[in-house]
C-alpha cells in the first residue's frame, strides 16, 4: 500500500472588503480566529497559512496542508466542520457580485509551506497557469514542460509549484477543451516584487516565463500573508 501523499487546500472565500479578520477583538476576527484555532485540531492537519489578495479586495485566501486529501475530505463530513461553516458563512459577502466561495487542492512539494510563511515573506505572487493535457501537448511541448519543471525544482527553496488535482473545469472562455492547472508561488514584498537577490529574481522570473509560454491563458494575483 503506497503511503498518504500530502496536498495543500487553497480556499477562496470571499468577505465585504475592509473585513478585519486579521483583528481578533473584532465580531468577524473573533470567528476567523475560532475558524484558524478549529481546523489545527482536525485529524490529518499539519499547518496552515492565509492572507489578503490584493488583487482582488475583500478575497481571502485560506490554504491548508493535509497528510492526505482524504483526511480534509473525511474532515468536511464531520460536525466540527459544519459548525465552522455554520459560523463562517454569515460573514461572506453575496455571490453575485463577489464570486462564490470556491476551492481546490494542490499537490506542491515536501517544505513548500515556508514561502507562504508571513514571518519570512510580506507578501506571495502566484500565477495560474491553465494548460493542455499530456494528451493535447506535442512532444516538443512536452520536453518544454519537463524542462520547466527541472528549472523549478533547483529552485524550490525559493518557489512553490504543483499540480491541482481536480479535474476542473479549467477552462478558458474561448477554448472549451479540458485543461489542467499549475499553481506557482513566488515570494516578494506588498508589491509583489520578489525579495531575493537579482541572480535568483532572474532564474525565478525565467520559470515563470517558461510556464507562461506553455499556458493556454494564465492569471496572477499578490497575497499579503497574515498567518
Amino acid at each position: 500500500m503506497s503511503s498518504p501523499q500530502p496536498v495543500t487546500e487553497m480556499a477562496f472565500l470571499p468577505f465585504p472588503p475592509n473585513t478585519p479578520l486579521h483583528d481578533p477583538s473584532t465580531p468577524a476576527g473573533a470567528v476567523w480566529a475560532r475558524v484558524l484555532h478549529d481546523v489545527s485540531l482536525a485529524p490529518g492537519y499539519c499547518s496552515q497559512h492565509w492572507g489578503y489578495n490584493l488583487s482582488s479586495p475583500g478575497q481571502v485566501w485560506y490554504l491548508v496542508d493535509w497528510v492526505s486529501i482524504d483526511a480534509h475530505t473525511s474532515y468536511e463530513t464531520t460536525p466540527a466542520c459544519a459548525s465552522i461553516n455554520e459560523a463562517l458563512f454569515p460573514l461572506f459577502a453575496p455571490s453575485p457580485p463577489a464570486p462564490a466561495p470556491h476551492m481546490f487542492h494542490v499537490r506542491f512539494p515536501p517544505g513548500s509551506g515556508k514561502v507562504w510563511d508571513e514571518e519570512e515573506e510580506e507578501a506571495v505572487k502566484v500565477f495560474f497557469f491553465y494548460m493542455d493535457t499530456d494528451e493535447n501537448m506535442s512532444a516538443a511541448q512536452k520536453a518544454e514542460m519537463a524542462a520547466a519543471l527541472e528549472r523549478l525544482r533547483l529552485l524550490e527553496d525559493r518557489m512553490a509549484g504543483g499540480w491541482a488535482l481536480e479535474a476542473g473545469p479549467w477552462r478558458s472562455e474561448d477554448d472549451r477543451r479540458e485543461q489542467r492547472l499549475f499553481v506557482l508561488a513566488q515570494p516578494g514584498n506588498s508589491k509583489g516584487v520578489a525579495t531575493n537577490s537579482d541572480d535568483d529574481v532572474s532564474m525565478s522570473n525565467a520559470v515563470c516565463e517558461a510556464f507562461k509560454d506553455l499556458s493556454l491563458h494564465s492569471q496572477e494575483s499578490t497575497l499579503e500573508m497574515k498567518g
